[in-house]
């Protein structure tokens, strides 16, 4: 009896076994994202802006990384001891699922952070978390050394000449530099100034310029702390017709 339905029995163990029961779980690290590796920050007018470019794959190489949040991790520091134990808290939560406080462009997120005080410096990282809630690994780490932005420098004016333009104005005590920033009728300035660097002096040359033509400038000064150059607030805009 026991050597005919022994047979019978494998065959429902068999049948119950796979009928029914998932497949095993794709281990995580298949859909967790790259991690970011290019988060930079920039202070412009007084504010600090973060970007990041949109990781596309998963760690495996896989694709899309089909991301629903961006976590912002922040950590403050106002003893100077950037290799003491410190904990990172969560400064924001940007759902790319809904409009919110961020700017997404050209697969390149920005995002500015607010009440930055004196004399501290922040350190920041940001994860990406994709539909299933698996966060990559944390980005590189950005060091911010925050300081009161200078004013606005003053009698900013300008002189055309052939295919280039003269900017002048009134240093302003304490700035290390000055980026200056151009545009044309109908544009607005962009994000980054002319300046590679910030400009030491008062005066500027603007060459490659087209003749007959209005161009638009302002400028502001820069105060450095650190490796940080923080911006200040732009002068009068002038514009230039020749």
């Amino acid at each position: 009896m026991l050597k005919n339905t022994f047979p019978l029995l494998i065959i429902l163990i068999i049948l119950v076994g796979g009928c029914g029961v998932k497949a095993p779980p794709i281990p995580p690290d298949v859909l967790v994202p790259k991690a970011i590796s290019d988060l930079q920050g920039k202070v412009r007018e007084g504010e600090l802006y973060l970007s990041w470019g949109v990781p596309r794959k998963n760690v495996d190489g896989s694709k899309p990384a089909d991301l629903v949040t961006f976590r912002v991790l922040r950590r403050e520091e106002r003893g100077g001891c950037l290799e003491c134990p410190g904990e990172f808290k969560i400064r924001a939560d940007l759902d790319l699922r809904a409009p919110g406080d961020y700017r997404l462009e050209r697969g390149t997120v920005t995002w500015r952070d607010e009440d930055l005080r004196e004399g501290t410096i922040y350190i920041y990282k940001v994860l990406s978390i994709n539909h299933w809630g698996y966060p990559s690994t944390p980005s590189n780490e950005l060091i911010i050394q925050w300081g009161q932005p200078p004013p606005p420098p003053s009698s900013l004016k300008g002189e055309g000449r052939d295919e280039s333009i003269l900017l002048i104005w009134e240093l302003v005590e304490g700035t290390n530099g000055y980026n200056i920033y151009r545009r044309e009728e109908g544009n607005p300035f962009p994000s980054d100034p002319l300046n590679k660097r910030p400009v030491k002096g008062d005066r500027y040359f603007d060459k490659g310029l087209e003749n007959e033509r209005n161009y638009l400038y302002v400028v502001r000064g820069v105060r450095v702390f650190g490796e940080t150059a923080v911006e200040g607030k732009s002068s009068e805009e002038i514009k230039i017709e020749y």
